[in-house]
């Protein structure tokens, strides 16, 4: 059995594996917003065996300056935030998030294989560092990807496989493309690529941000041939459905204006 699971650091690597038809259970990492903080923090909390983010008392209220707004974050990992949900305030989404963990930590223990996704954005990461470049980003994931990797050897039973991308925005795309052209894995278990960046307000840019992150799912993550054809029939089926959508939608406003 192949499980995709998203380790962050946001909500678009969960949200592409939903739209995949991969997606198959909440897991806690699926819409914590950790951008900044990265792997690493992933890492810390599974060497912690997850009490630092288990504790009803683990979280604190945190003004986050891109939100715009108070969010809840965890006291030992500050930099790793709750955006969707309010865990702090409300003890039933507290106890959700405990059982996403306690999934995430049962799974590791399965015969399965695991194919995790993670990714940074390259401005989001200059908005901390700004003269970072693609390959300074690339080189981090990879760093953290070892770390990783080398932590849940020691849990893991069944075949272990990750995927890095770096999302970058128009401007950046070119440049993005060319280092990942000398990224060398050191691990025959990761992947590593690169998307556009969600432009929500651009549709066919949204519709390349989504083509990138489906082909890459699709085709660097050791998925089998079945799975393929499996996700390739639900991209079709989606964009045909967008497609009648945008139809019905200026069909309205067509007899609007008559």
């Amino acid at each position: 059995m192949h499980q995709y699971i998203s380790l962050g650091a946001a909500c678009n690597a969960a949200t592409m594996m939903k739209i995949a038809g991969l997606r198959k259970a909440s897991f806690p990492f699926d819409w914590l917003l950790n951008l900044n903080a990265g792997l690493s923090v992933v890492t810390s909390i599974i060497r912690d065996d997850y009490q630092k983010v288990m504790a009803e008392d683990c979280y604190q209220s945190v003004h986050h300056q891109p939100v715009g707004r108070a969010v809840p974050a965890y006291k030992d990992y500050p930099s790793t935030f709750h955006i969707h949900s309010d865990p702090l305030s409300d003890p039933a989404t507290h106890r959700e998030m405990v059982r996403r963990f306690e999934r995430f930590r049962s799974v590791l223990r399965w015969r399965d294989s695991l194919h995790f996704v993670y990714y940074r954005n390259l401005s989001i990461c200059r908005d901390e560092k700004p003269d970072m470049e693609a390959a300074d980003v690339f080189q981090l994931m990879l760093e953290e990807a070892t770390q990783f990797l080398k932590t849940i050897d020691a849990k893991r039973q069944g075949k272990t496989f990750l995927l890095l991308v770096l999302e970058c925005d128009m401007e950046d795309v070119e440049r993005t493309g060319e280092a990942l052209k000398r990224v060398r894995p050191i691990d025959p278990r990761m992947s590593v690529g690169a998307a556009l960046s969600r432009y929500d307000d651009d549709d066919a840019l949204n519709a390349k941000w989504q083509k990138d992150w489906i082909n890459l799912i699709i085709n660097h993550t050791n998925m089998p041939v079945w799975m393929k054809l499996r996700c390739q029939g639900k991209r079709l089926s989606r964009a045909f459905r967008q497609q009648i959508k945008g139809k019905k939608v200026k069909r309205s406003a067509v007899e609007i204006q008559q």
